[in-house]
C-alpha cells in the first residue's frame, strides 16, 4: 500500500494528478484491479480469523467464512443468491500507470482545447 501511496504522491508532485474529478475517476479505472488485489487479501484475512465467544448471546463466534458457508450451525439460514462472476480487465501495474497518463492526456485535450 505505501508503494501507491508513494507513486500517486509522485505523480501529483510532477503535476501528472491534480485530484480533480477526471484524475480520480482515471485513478480508479486504471488501477481497480490493484485495489481489488489488496482488498481481496484484506478479506481473506479477516474473514479467516476467529471470532472469540462473548458475553453477548446475539453475537455469534466462529470463522466468518464457514459461518457464511454453514449458517446451520448458527441457527441461521442461507440467504445467497447465485451471481455470474463480473469479468476486469487486467493492467499490471506499469501498464495501469501509462493507461491512466494516456487517456488523461487524451480526455483533457478534449474536454480542455
Amino acid at each position: 500500500m505505501e508503494y501507491w501511496i508513494q507513486l500517486l504522491g509522485e505523480m501529483k508532485d510532477e503535476a501528472l494528478f491534480v485530484g480533480d474529478f477526471l484524475d480520480k475517476s482515471l485513478v480508479q479505472l486504471s488501477f481497480r484491479n490493484v485495489i481489488q488485489e489488496h482488498l481481496d487479501k484484506i478479506k481473506a484475512v479477516w474473514n479467516t480469523h476467529r471470532i472469540r465467544p462473548t458475553k453477548n448471546c446475539n453475537v455469534p463466534s466462529g470463522i466468518p467464512d464457514v459461518m457464511y458457508a454453514v449458517p446451520q450451525l448458527w441457527g441461521s439460514e442461507d440467504c445467497v443468491v447465485p451471481h455470474s462472476n463480473l469479468v476486469r480487465p487486467y493492467f499490471p501495474h506499469k501498464q495501469a500507470q501509462d493507461f491512466y497518463l494516456t487517456i488523461r492526456e487524451a480526455l483533457r485535450s478534449l474536454i480542455f482545447n
